[in-house]
């Protein structure tokens, strides 16, 4: 079996332009002054996570009892929420810089 390294490469770059354009987004949505927009991103991978979760849960045979599934499920989840988490930990730390900026400007303003 032959691979198509070019090809490969070429959607590992595609994949990786796409994440950082994800990422970017996370970035400005998270800075707007209202706190809804930074939050559909990791709404949305959250939602995508249970719906992967859910797969399993459906699909898999009880006939070894409920640990391989309950385990499957959980793992499903945890590895799909991980672009959850990343753009909950991007939209957390913006906003708490917008908070910051926005309390030393009021201090700014006080001082006046």
């Amino acid at each position: 079996m032959r691979l198509d390294t070019p090809a490969i490469l070429a959607t590992i770059a595609i994949l990786l332009l796409i994440l950082a354009g994800l990422i970017a987004l996370q970035f400005r949505l998270s800075r707007a002054h209202d706190r809804w927009p930074g939050l559909v991103l990791p709404a949305i991978s959250l939602l995508f996570a249970i719906f992967a979760a859910a797969g399993p849960a459906i699909t898999l045979d009880a006939s070894g009892g409920p640990w391989p599934a309950i385990t499957a499920t959980v793992a499903t989840f945890l590895i799909f929420n991980i672009p959850a988490a990343a753009f909950a930990g991007i939209y957390l730390h913006q906003r708490e810089r917008l908070n910051v900026r926005h309390e030393l400007d009021r201090m700014r303003a006080q001082d006046l």
